[in-house]
């Protein structure tokens, strides 16, 4: 099931609006970019942030997400927080959780 919530940047400010779901050991997130707001793209730290803040232990994790342009890449993180995205370019959210699957949790050591 899909949850949308909002990323809220340091300052306080809106950054973007974003949907998430956790299907099995990956979790998915979904640009729902509105006009003004950033893409999950230039807010993937506020975004990973955010996700954080709710609790949610993001190593335990293989992270995708789908940009505004409908294209499912990839998460890596560093101790707990955003370290890079490195592309998948699948269209279709089936065929990029599978790929998921078959990695072993990106986590970069420190």
């Amino acid at each position: 099931m899909w949850t949308t919530i909002a990323a809220i940047d340091a300052a306080g400010h809106l950054a973007c609006h974003f949907d998430y779901q956790v299907h099995g050991p990956v979790l998915a997130i979904m640009d729902r970019r509105t006009k003004g707001e950033k893409s999950v793209t230039n807010a993937i730290e506020t975004v990973i942030d955010t996700l954080a803040r709710r609790g949610i232990d993001l190593s335990a994790f293989r992270l995708i997400y789908r940009d505004s342009q409908g294209m499912w890449d990839g998460i890596k993180l560093r101790d707990g927080r955003f370290y890079e995205v490195f592309p998948m370019r699948y269209r279709d959210y089936i065929d990029a959780w599978t790929e998921a699957l078959s990695w072993r949790p990106l986590v970069e050591p420190a």
